[in-house]
């Protein structure tokens, strides 16, 4: 082969690879699109899925104040011994409803938690949803483990009373619960949780 076939083969050489190298450039900028595309419309369903799941949290979350504050205003405000042992099982049906809402919100955070914790989207109004569930639902359920202590610690002080007065009535039951604070985001914070106080209930006779 002489020099002047060698040049020609060398070009075609060169040609070739120039050509494949293109190809694959091509076949990766290609890909990195699919793969962009793809994450896109992965990210696009994930802000419609919580846009979703946060206007049922936001409807439950309305239902949750509104038991809040009725057993706030029935029960949590009760001063006297007899106010709890004549309306016990209205106040555990109310408790029962509670834990109702606390259900329908925990089916919420089992929709929103791989969604919104320790997540960030490029869409504000999905991390100001996530943000707002985050805080709400923390707070909720600490509210009710708050409101279960304070409303057991009144049955406790009823039943102490009755046996420091050597009475024979049946003492009240305890509301129980499997659920305890919670810090959902992890800043130590524990939202909707307060300190129980003690001596808030007395015997209705004693201002008579």
């Amino acid at each position: 082969m002489n020099l002047k076939e060698q040049k020609k083969k060398n070009k075609h050489v060169i040609l070739f690879l120039a050509i494949g190298f293109a190809i694959l450039v091509c076949i990766i900028i290609v890909y990195i699109i699919i793969n962009y595309v793809s994450d896109q419309n992965a990210i696009k369903k994930e802000v419609e899925e919580v846009d979703t799941s946060y206007e049922t949290f936001k409807n439950h979350m309305n239902t949750f104040n509104e038991k809040r504050e009725e057993i706030y205003d029935d029960i949590i405000k009760v001063t006297y011994y007899q106010q709890l042992k004549e309306q016990d099982s209205t106040f555990k049906q109310l408790f029962q409803e509670y834990e109702k809402v606390i259900a329908d919100l925990d089916q919420d955070y089992k929709a929103l938690e791989g969604k919104c914790i320790n997540r960030l989207y490029p869409d504000v109004s999905a991390n100001n949803k996530c943000e707002a569930f985050v805080v709400g639902y923390e707070e909720a359920i600490n509210t009710y483990v708050y409101d279960i202590e304070l409303y057991n610690q009144k049955v406790d002080d009823y039943n102490e009373w009755l046996i420091s007065n050597n009475s024979e009535e049946a003492p009240l039951e305890e509301i129980t619960t499997d659920k305890d604070y919670i810090d959902v985001d992890g800043d130590r914070v524990y939202r909707g949780k307060e300190e129980i106080e003690d001596g808030e209930l007395q015997n209705e006779t004693e201002d008579e």
